[in-house]
């Protein structure tokens, strides 16, 4: 069986997107020899692109965008120049599909639209994997909305996979025809448990606290800001948080502890970063908090259930889904800094929860990496959906594949250059507007690179 894979990142790093479609890869072409992936993404797509040729798969990159990215700073220059690109793209790609006559079209991800138009126009089925509630405070803008774009992905697919059953109620309402499949990320645990076991001079200083790891890269909407609201109400000195995750924003870190310092918070707080191995830090701890609001399946959820630590999480994402409320640690509403207290009270006060909701943790991590949502579904719903019928071309996306040779055609030059002036320009006005919000931006983009 032939597939042809749309990936998403040109990134040098893989993310979770990529692990979790390179591990269903993995799984199917065991299960299976006769599985041929050939995986296209954006160039220069260094990591991915290193893992699939490793292992022996075709692999192409491609000079493309999402349709999901933040409007363009560039304006109207930057906008055409994506269109052109795209529009290449899609043509290259409908070429890619025409040539290899794959038995499946796979899209990894709801950021770009361009392998699913082809499948459609060629008369490929194709299963789309949406992997993000793809909402505009997360970064995500559309050409013609959210809304119109969620209702494409189940047009555009003989079947919709969503990476949890709080994705799939997010997607329900704009496909109401179709029953969309719900498959977990695959984690290994085992790997999670044995380089937990590495050893690593104590982060914890005091063994009579309550030992508390934070996850999370640190930003505003993974929600550390929250953890300093719940010790603020807390009012104890005998907490040790530990905040693991690179600083996305720039100093974030310090703005946190400027916000603890004025709330007097009495817990020992610090920051640890990037971690190559953050299970070893994770095993020491007592408690795991993921405070972001909104987790589309939550990964290190799941991995800190399986070494045995009870989590304290959000109820509105998936991490509602993989914690058993006051069994395996406590599902709270997020902006409810009193109940987070409460919760953490708990566990300090009653020092026997720990070993019990995390003997359940461990036991409830096990439970969902064997249960129905894990990848033999995936292979099943490819592997039916391989013989099925390819999905519709919406009527808004017709004029624009019958343009597509003539769109791609089009002469780039000079939109670079319009661009970057416009962006210079559009960076000026906002610096003159907001001088504060513009340098923290600035720090931001410095910080990045």
């Amino acid at each position: 069986m032939r597939v042809i894979v749309v990936s998403h990142s040109a990134a040098d790093h893989l993310g979770g997107a990529e692990q979790s479609l390179l591990a269903l890869l993995d799984h199917w072409t065991a299960a299976d020899p006769a599985v041929e992936p050939i995986v296209v993404g954006p160039a220069p797509s260094t990591a991915m692109t290193r893992e699939v040729l490793a292992r022996g798969w075709a692999s192409t990159d491609l000079a493309m965008t999402g349709w999901a990215v933040w409007e363009a700073d560039g304006g109207r220059a930057q906008r055409r120049q994506r269109e052109i690109e795209n529009a290449a793209a899609t043509r290259r790609i409908i070429e890619i599909v025409e040539r290899e006559q794959p038995d499946l079209v796979i899209t990894n991800t709801l950021v770009m639209p361009w392998g699913a138009l082809a499948a459609a126009h060629v008369g490929v089925p194709h299963v789309w994997f949406v992997r993000e509630f793809g909402e505009r405070s997360q970064g995500f803008l559309y050409p013609d909305g959210r809304d119109a774009a969620l209702r494409d992905i189940g047009a555009l697919s003989h079947t919709v996979v969503a990476n949890s059953r709080a994705v799939a109620d997010e997607l329900q309402p704009h496909m109401p025809e179709r029953d969309i499949a719900v498959v977990y990320p695959p984690v290994d645990l085992e790997r999670v448990r044995e380089e937990a076991l590495e050893p690593r001079a104590p982060d914890f200083s005091d063994a009579d606290r309550l030992k508390v790891a934070v996850l999370g890269r640190v930003t505003r909407s993974k929600g550390q800001w929250r953890v300093v609201e719940a010790l603020a109400r807390l009012e104890s000195s005998a907490v040790e948080v530990r905040f693991i995750g690179g600083v996305l924003d720039a100093r974030a870190d310090e703005q946190l502890l400027r916000r603890a310092a004025r709330l007097t918070v009495a817990a020992d707080l610090r920051f640890l970063g990037e971690q190559p191995n953050p299970f070893s830090i994770v095993a020491q701890a007592d408690v795991c908090i993921i405070p972001s609001e909104k987790e589309a399946f939550g990964r290190s959820t799941l991995e800190c259930l399986a070494l045995g630590k009870p989590v304290l999480t959000t109820r509105s994402g998936a991490g509602a889904e993989l914690v058993d409320d006051r069994r395996t640690g406590a599902v709270i509403d997020a902006d409810d800094f009193d109940a987070w207290a409460r919760a953490l009270r708990a566990y300090l006060e009653h020092r026997e929860l720990i070993a019990a909701h995390g003997e359940a943790a461990r036991q409830r991590a096990d439970d969902i990496a064997a249960g129905p949502h894990s990848l033999p579904l995936a292979v099943s719903v490819l592997t039916a959906a391989a013989g099925g019928a390819p999905g519709a071309l919406p009527e808004r996306w017709r004029s624009w594949v019958e343009r597509l040779d003539e769109t791609a055609a089009a002469s780039t030059r000079g939109l670079a250059t319009r661009a970057r002036l416009t962006r210079l320009a559009t960076l000026g006005l906002r610096a003159a507007r907001h001088p504060v919000r513009a340098s923290r931006r600035v720090r931001a983009l410095l910080a990045r690179r």
